[in-house]
């Protein structure tokens, strides 16, 4: 059985990557404004920014897993 990757990563799959990788960034933003105090301007520190690469990490890892699971169907 031969693997074809444009099936696996198809261009719905990679919108969906984008999508998420978006959302992994509006989500790591808010925490940091949750985290930072009210009275002053919007800091990062270098945790912060290395939580920021973790995220996108993870994100994508997951994406792959999911990629390489899910089947697709046919209509």
């Amino acid at each position: 059985m031969k693997l074809d990757i444009t099936k696996i990563f198809s261009k719905n799959r990679i919108i969906a990557l984008i999508l998420l990788l978006i959302c992994s960034l509006l989500s790591w933003f808010s925490l940091v404004l949750i985290t930072n105090p009210i009275e002053t301007n919007i800091k990062i520190d270098k945790m912060q920014w290395i939580g920021l690469g973790f995220a996108i990490f993870i994100g994508i890892i997951a994406w792959i897993y999911k990629c390489l699971t899910i089947k697709t169907h046919k209509i």
